[in-house]
């Protein structure tokens, strides 16, 4: 009888056992040619996440067998296999590690190990760099994570988030400016700091106005002389041309819901528990208008000047994600 690689989770053992009805035997081959998946989510600004996040911690408990199944696992915090993402969550990460090393496999071959001189080399380990939100650059963390995650034996998945163009610079600029003007917050939502036009956007009952509508058209050439187009920012988070994303893993904000569900189904390999799937919907139910209301709602801010700009810095994204254009609506 051929012996069972080291890597392999039990869990994904006692799986194949029960959906083929057969032997030890009939398993362990299939071991041999699983491509296990490890899957997370890497979360590029504006698009969705910081509700997706909430959804997914909610509605997914390391201990529960809703996020893993035949063909792998998502996992929603990295401190659950042991990365802790800064000093101030190390409590947190302690109790969260307990319940969750025995359900996670091999978070072993993951774990954060500190060196008799009190500090671990892995980049992934150090204060900041696996942040609460999400935000983690390809290169800085995406990378060590990949490399880590493919020597302990599984396929790493990365699920990301886009957004039209369109209404991204809309939400992104609001956000930036709401930023600089909250006083309990010392970001600028990446933007250089506004000039006194833009408070004409602050109060919310007037971002209808012309002061505001022309404001935003500042900001937004502004905007791609220093930030970039979103193309860019994209990329930041999943490498270049995307890549770290597989086309099936994308999760649109205009219809985030029904993605997320088709995707960890995909991810675990199972249908979704039925609990997960009703608080899923929950928590991710568009109260709003859908992606071309959305869209005309924006419309009032661009010019025909800059719709063709949009257009061409962000033609992969519109290429790519098939999204409608306000120059052919």
């Amino acid at each position: 009888m051929p012996k069972i690689p080291l890597h392999t989770p039990l869990f994904v053992t006692a799986s194949f056992l029960a959906l083929v009805g057969g032997g030890t035997v009939a398993a362990i081959e299939l071991q041999h040619k699983a491509n296990l998946q490890f899957a997370w989510y890497v979360h590029s600004p504006k698009t969705g996440g910081g509700s997706l996040l909430r959804a997914l911690r909610g509605c997914i408990k390391c201990t529960d067998a809703a996020n893993r199944g035949p063909a792998g696992q998502f996992v929603n915090e990295m401190d659950q296999v042991g990365l802790v993402p800064s000093a101030s969550m190390s409590q947190l990460a302690g109790f969260k590690e307990e319940a969750c090393a025995s359900m996670v496999p091999h978070s072993t071959s993951l774990k954060c190990t500190v060196t008799p001189g009190g500090s671990d080399d892995n980049v992934l380990c150090k204060k900041g760099i696996l942040t609460r939100t999400h935000h983690w650059p390809y290169d800085l963390v995406g990378k060590p994570l990949e490399s880590l995650v493919r020597n302990a034996g599984y396929l790493p998945v990365v699920v990301g988030s886009t957004r039209n163009p369109f209404t991204y610079y809309l939400s992104h600029y609001f956000f930036a400016l709401e930023s600089q003007h909250r006083k309990t917050n010392s970001g600028k939502g990446g933007m250089p700091k506004f000039g006194p036009e833009h408070d004409a956007c602050v109060p919310v009952a007037e971002r209808m106005g012309d002061a505001c509508i022309a404001a935003f058209r500042t900001g937004l050439r502004q905007r791609m002389l220093t930030k970039g187009p979103q193309w860019a920012g994209m990329q930041h988070y999943y490498g270049s041309n995307l890549s770290s994303v597989p086309d099936w893993a994308w999760v649109p904000k205009e219809n985030i819901g029904p993605s997320i569900e088709r995707i960890l189904e995909r991810i675990v390999g199972r249908p979704l528990d039925e609990d997960v799937v009703s608080c899923l919907r929950n928590r991710l139910t568009q109260k709003r208008k859908g992606v071309i209301g959305d869209l005309e709602a924006a419309r009032p801010y661009y010019t025909k000047e800059l719709i063709a700009l949009v257009d061409r810095v962000d033609r992969k994204i519109f290429e790519r994600f098939n999204y409608p254009s306000l120059s052919t609506g």
